[in-house]
C-alpha cells in the first residue's frame, strides 16, 4: 500500500480530517454528466468552497489551417484561465495568470500550427488548500494526482479518458500521515470528459464530477449520506467497511470511512507540440460515515488556497506505449517546470 502524507485530490480528501484530496469540483464548469455547477450543494461536512476568479492571458494566434472552435462551445466549459509559463518556475509553483485577454480570441484566427490533442498523455494535477491542524496551526496542504490520458477526436472537440495512476497527499506537516490502500486507488474507475482546442491554443477541459463511497440517484445534487446504514452507501474498495477507507497515523491513529464528492475543470494553453499548462478550478465535499478512533470523526477547518495560481496542472505527451508506470517513474522529467 502507498503511504502518503495527509493533505487534500486527484484524492481521499481528508478535507474533513487533515486535508482535502484531489477529488474535484468547480464553480464555473458544468459536470460531464450535464448538470450545471450551480446545482452543486451548499457547504457540507468537510467541503472546500472557494474558486479563484481568474481570466485568460493574451495569447497570440498562429495562422495555420486547423478549423476554428466555435465560441459557444468554449463558453459552455468554464471561465478563461491560461498560464504564462516560465522555464524557471519550480515544480510546485503554478504559472502566473494575467487578465488582459479578449474573450473573443478563441474564435478568431487559425489554430495553433500542427495542433492536435489526439494521442496519449501524462498529466499532473496539483490542488492546494489551507487546513487548520491541531498543535500545528494553518498549513498549506496539496494533493498531487498523476493521470494517464487517452485523447480521441469527437464532434466539436475531443474526448479524454483518464485513469488515476497515483495520488500524493501532503498536509504540510510530518506530524500526520495517511495511508491510502492500493485497493482504494485501484477501485477508482477511468472517467471520460470533453475538451476543446481554440484557435489561439487555449484548451478547455470540461468539468468532471466524481462520487466515491456512495451511489446517489442524483450525483450532482443529492446530500451525501452521513450514516453507514444509509442505503446509498457502498463499499468502495471493497474491504467490508462502509464508504472509502482511509488509514491515518501520527498525532492521530486509526481508520476513517468517508464519502466524497469532487468536481474539477481545467483550462490552459497548448504549445502545439507536447505540453499543455494551466490552472485547475475545483471544489470538494466530504462526509465522514464512521471511524474506529473518535478523534477522526470530526472534520478539520479547510478552505481552498486563495492564491489562484496555487492549483495547477501540466500535461505532457507520451509515446503510444506509455502507461501508468511511465507516468509514475518519469514524473520528474514529465512534469517538473
Amino acid at each position: 500500500m502507498r503511504r502518503l502524507p495527509i493533505s487534500l485530490m486527484s484524492f481521499i480528501s481528508l478535507a474533513g480530517l487533515i486535508a482535502p484530496v484531489a477529488l474535484w469540483a468547480c464553480d464555473d464548469a458544468a459536470p460531464a454528466s450535464s448538470a450545471p455547477d450551480s446545482a452543486a450543494p451548499d457547504i457540507a461536512i468537510g467541503e472546500i468552497d472557494a474558486t479563484p476568479d481568474t481570466t485568460t492571458p493574451d495569447v497570440a494566434a498562429d495562422t495555420s489551417s486547423t478549423p476554428e472552435v466555435a465560441p459557444e462551445t468554449i463558453a459552455d466549459v468554464g471561465p478563461d484561465v491560461s498560464p504564462d509559463v516560465s522555464p524557471d518556475v519550480g515544480a510546485d509553483t503554478a504559472p502566473d495568470v494575467t487578465s488582459d485577454a479578449s474573450s473573443d480570441s478563441a474564435s478568431n484566427g487559425d489554430a495553433v500550427s500542427g495542433a492536435t490533442l489526439v494521442g496519449r498523455w501524462g498529466q499532473k494535477q496539483v490542488q492546494s488548500s489551507l487546513t487548520e491542524v491541531p498543535f500545528v496551526g494553518e498549513t498549506v496542504a496539496t494533493t498531487s494526482t498523476l493521470l494517464l490520458l487517452d485523447v480521441v477526436a469527437s464532434a466539436g472537440g475531443f474526448t479524454i479518458t483518464q485513469t488515476v495512476c497515483a495520488i500524493d497527499l501532503d498536509s504540510g506537516t510530518d506530524l500526520v500521515t495517511t495511508v491510502l490502500p492500493d485497493a482504494a486507488l485501484a477501485a477508482i474507475q477511468p472517467a471520460t470528459r470533453g475538451a476543446t482546442l481554440a484557435s489561439d491554443g487555449r484548451v478547455l477541459i470540461a468539468g468532471l464530477l466524481d462520487v466515491w463511497g456512495a451511489a446517489l440517484a442524483n450525483p450532482e445534487t443529492d446530500a451525501l449520506p452521513t450514516s453507514p446504514s444509509d442505503a446509498s452507501v457502498v463499499d468502495h474498495e471493497p474491504d467490508g467497511k462502509p464508504g472509502m477507507t482511509v488509514r491515518v497515523a501520527g498525532l492521530i491513529d486509526g481508520e476513517v470511512y468517508v464519502v466524497q464528492r469532487g468536481f474539477t475543470s481545467l483550462e490552459g494553453v497548448y504549445d502545439g507540440l507536447s505540453r499543455i499548462d494551466g490552472l485547475v478550478t475545483w471544489r470538494q465535499e466530504q462526509s465522514i460515515l464512521d471511524a474506529d478512533n473518535p478523534l477522526l470523526k470530526s472534520p478539520l477547518p479547510t478552505r481552498t488556497n486563495p492564491d489562484p495560481n496555487a492549483s495547477w496542472f501540466r500535461t505532457t505527451r507520451l509515446g503510444p506505449n506509455g502507461d501508468c508506470t511511465t507516468v509514475i517513474d518519469s514524473a520528474d522529467a514529465l512534469f517538473t517546470r
